[in-house]
């Protein structure tokens, strides 16, 4: 292993364990992200609370399972992750010609709302329904504010 893969490989592991802390809570080492790490309840977490944690960031690498994480378990997630930048990129091109209604090149503001507007009326009635703001982001609640929400009505 060269040093360039060397550095690859400590920065995705370094990146996996961060992030496995980071998905548990907003907050991954405030009082709520220790309280889920911290499985005897005793206001602190030991290595072995750390380790059984969250393993599902190491487990995707692990292809095998076998416990580690091989040169070819990483080359072959960095693949997998290029190809879903390259899918991602592709619909980002497809947005923004989508967006660009006088194909100038440019997209405005005007012209970037019109497109997501558009894309959320998936009945072309030129209105947006509580049921169509919930398909088009089931997640994320409100446009990612007050997660959770589901309610769009004036009342809510």
């Amino acid at each position: 292993m060269n040093h360039k893969q060397t550095l690859l490989m400590a920065t995705v592991l370094g990146a996996t364990l961060l992030g496995t802390t980071m998905a548990a809570g907003a907050k991954p080492f405030g009082k709520r992200g220790i309280e889920r790490i911290d499985a005897n309840g005793d206001g602190q977490v030991s290595l072995e609370e750390f380790q059984d944690h969250d393993r599902g960031p190491f487990a995707r690498l692990d292809a095998d399972g076998d416990g580690t994480v091989s040169q070819s378990e990483l080359e072959a997630h960095q693949i997998e992750m290029q190809a879903r930048h390259e899918e991602m990129q592709e619909k980002m091109r497809e947005h923004f010609d989508t967006a660009d209604a006088n194909n100038d090149g440019f997209v405005t503001r005007e012209e970037a709302r019109n497109a997501a507007f558009n894309r959320i009326d998936t009945n072309g009635d030129g209105f947006l329904t509580s049921d169509e703001l919930k398909a088009a982001h089931p997640s994320r609640g409100r446009f990612g504010h007050r997660k959770g929400r589901t309610d769009y009505s004036e009342e809510g």
